[in-house]
């Protein structure tokens, strides 16, 4: 009976004092047997005698870690507490675990603990890529063949794979795998508080992918708060998982984003902080109650040139036969980011692989998420094969690019339903059975010749919803011709933007580049040599603005744009604080010459517009410019016609003569960069390729007046 007890005891680490229960000295390799000890539930160090790890690195440590596994395992209780220090894990075949898996050390339950970076475990880097195995496990949750046998908590730790170092085939990080026996899983395993640098695939359990009964899948895993640098492969993966968090996690330079993939149910997939040069957060093979909710995914520019590189990845496994429906996912509060121009820039993506002959999803809903690329609804690879049904955009998605399209005899999409969602740009709708309510298109929706069964109700602000389809039947609310009195448009969301400088994109202090929010061309504007304009913080309206000195001859230019705009279709928005008003000053204008645009004041206090800097023009003198006093001003020019809008939304009208198109922007100067230079603080500038008209310019004041709090006359 004693000694029955005694194997399920653990002595603590080196610790100790001098004359405590640690016992005489013993073996520790992998056959050792244990002395009695008297303390259930103490941590075992690394440093215990009885152990013997080497801290500096000089020597491999498996054999040590296998026996600190093997003693807790055995007493069916405890802790392995691995100090301060440097861990070398070598590449032996001590740990072969059938089917070309090996390990440097196997765990099966219990809690494996540091004290954070400090704790270090590294595999060597001198293995050689003809030494790897198709997977290598510096730590193994499990074996192959053998469960673990109770609770599993590893933290606290840092781990290196040398995965790149050593090159070839996968290094794993803290992973279980079971192909051996259908029947097998390890179960309530937490993996927190890591730092795992340069493997293959850091955390998770999986199968083979012939294993689908969920009665022997893994429960119960846990991924909280690790940091993750450098993947060649997935950041994290669930597969065969019922019940699972991957929670909090800082996933830098990995290959592929945290993955439930393999018929897993109820996992949630929050708060990650994810960039990838791969894809994102892939969803796959008949995975069901999965929620994805406030993560931060964005793609990387080292995604491969021309790649898909989604940041939402709902797609199959390289599996034969009909794909099992991927169903009831939640994606709620997430930024999905793909803005990179070498790749086909998408947010999100469906993808049948070849292997399969058909594949369904069926029952989304997403709400509130930002998609910062291409949305596809439909396959672009397989879509014949593909079937997606009953999707739901709900509660203020917001789509910055293009939500792609194709018609039903293409791709099978049925049900989609949008509520309060928003689209930054144009949209063309080739697809059928869709329902919209509330959602406002920015640039104007076309339902093209392809599309049926469209209905709902959408605002199109300044633009127009074109339905060049059948049997739809969509009612427009602020469109152009048709917007609502008091309706206001933001610049940066219209068609027809060339640039946008918002000041609020600044941080106080000394401007060095003020690159567009929004527009067609990406040029700065930045200083001219000789001026350092400054950046005041909450100094109109509350908002930022760029204050430009005339007497330190202060100005800015974007230099010349890839496509110039023509002189006479033109828009110019403006909110500034002139500085020294009762004297000509130069405030926006063309990049080039003295032959483009320039809006000036004058000595009387008046805005001057001149299509031509150097031609006539026309003034408006009420309201009248005032010293400190922020302003708004709108022009637009059509042909020999102007209007100016001052501080209000009605217009002056007059005549101006023609000039050169408009190549580029200055702020505080003419057309040449020459005085009299403008004295002004700028919060706000943007520039259209067309004439806003009335009802757009009105709404546009509206919106400066509504932002920076002005009062229109």
């Amino acid at each position: 009976m004693e000694a029955a007890m005694a194997k399920k005891l653990i002595s603590l680490d080196d610790a100790q004092p001098a004359g405590s229960r640690l016992p005489a000295a013993v073996r520790t390799d992998l056959n050792a047997t244990y002395a009695p000890v008297q303390v259930m539930n103490e941590r075992l160090s690394l440093l215990d005698p009885r152990i013997n790890a080497d801290p500096t690195g000089a020597t491999p440590v498996n054999a040590a870690l296998q026996t600190a596994f093997d003693m807790i395992r055995d007493a069916d209780a405890g802790s392995v507490f691995v100090p301060p220090g440097q861990y070398r894990i070598a590449r032996t075949p001590d740990g072969t675990d059938g089917a070309g898996q090996t390990y440097g050390a196997a765990i099966w339950g219990g809690v494996f603990e540091g004290v954070g970076d400090e704790s270090h475990l590294f595999l060597d880097p001198a293995t050689t890529a003809a030494a790897q195995a198709s997977r290598f496990y510096p730590i193994r949750i499990g074996t192959n063949g053998v469960a673990t046998s109770r609770p599993l908590t590893i933290r606290n730790l840092k781990l290196t794979g040398n995965n790149a170092a050593i090159g070839g085939a996968s290094v794993m990080g803290f992973a279980c795998r079971h192909d051996a026996d259908p029947l097998l899983h390890s179960d309530d395993v937490t993996v927190e508080h890591c730092t795992i640098v340069d493997t293959a695939m850091p955390i998770g359990p999986t199968k083979s992918a012939a294993h689908t009964d969920p009665t022997y899948f893994h429960r119960n895993w846990r991924a909280l708060n690790n940091t993750i640098r450098t993947t060649s492969n997935k950041m994290i993966e669930f597969g065969h998982v019922v019940g699972g968090w991957i929670t909090g996690n800082h996933g830098i330079d990995v290959y592929d984003g945290p993955q439930p993939i393999f018929y897993c149910q109820n996992i949630w997939v929050d708060r990650n902080y994810v960039r990838y040069r791969g894809t994102g957060i892939n969803i796959t093979q008949g995975s069901s109650g999965i929620w994805v909710i406030d993560n931060d995914v964005e793609c990387l520019p080292g995604a491969a040139n021309s790649a898909n590189a989604p940041a939402l990845f709902f797609r199959t496994e390289p599996s034969a036969g009909s794909n099992p429906a991927t169903r009831n996912v939640v994606v709620r509060g997430n930024r999905f980011a793909n803005t990179q121009a070498h790749t086909l820039r998408r947010a999100v993506q469906f993808q049948a692989r070849d292997e399969v002959t058909s594949a369904k999803w069926e029952r989304l809903t997403f709400s509130g998420n930002d998609f910062d690329g291409d949305v596809l609804l439909h396959d672009p690879t397989n879509p014949a094969k593909t079937t997606i049904i009953d999707v739901f955009f709900d509660q203020k998605n917001r789509f910055r690019r293009s939500v792609v399209t194709v018609p039903r005899a293409t791709c099978a999409v049925k049900r989609v339903r949008f509520r309060d969602s928003e689209f930054d740009q144009a949209q063309t709708i080739h697809a059928s059975d869709m329902k919209f309510s509330g959602d406002v298109f920015t640039g104007g929706v076309t339902l093209s010749a392809s599309s049926s069964g469209i209905r709902g109700t959408v605002e199109a602000l300044g633009a127009a919803v074109t339905d060049q389809g059948t049997e739809n039947a969509v009612t427009a609310e602020n469109v152009i011709g048709n917007l609502a009195p008091d309706a206001k448009l933001n610049p940066a969301t219209m068609s027809g933007l060339v640039a946008a400088f918002d000041a609020d994109t600044l941080t106080a202090g000394t401007l060095t580049s003020w690159a567009p929010t929004a527009g067609s061309e990406t040029a700065a504007l930045t200083p001219v040599s000789g001026g350092t304009p400054q950046i005041g913080e909450g100094i109109f309206g509350g908002h930022n603005a760029v204050t430009l000195s005339a007497a330190s001859s202060q100005r800015l230019t974007t230099g010349a744009w890839g496509t110039a705009v023509p002189n006479g279709s033109l828009t110019i928005v403006a909110a500034f604080t002139p500085n020294a008003v009762g004297a000509v000053q130069n405030y926006f204008a063309g990049q080039v010459n003295a032959l483009e645009p320039l809006i000036s004041g004058t000595a009387a206090k008046e805005v001057m517009w001149r299509a031509k800097g150097n031609g006539s023009g026309f003034a408006v003198a009420s309201p009248a410019l005032a010293t400190g006093t922020p302003t708004a001003v709108i022009v637009t020019q059509d042909g020999t016609n102007a209007k100016v809008y001052k501080d209000r939304t009605s217009a002056n009208s007059g005549t101006a003569e023609a000039g050169s198109a408009m190549t580029g922007l200055r702020v505080g100067s003419s057309g040449s960069g020459s005085t009299p230079y403008g004295d002004m603080n700028v919060a706000y500038v943007a520039v259209f390729n067309r004439p806003l008209t009335a009802e757009e310019s009105g709404a546009v004041m509206r919106w400066l007046a509504d932002r920076y709090v002005l009062t229109l006359a």
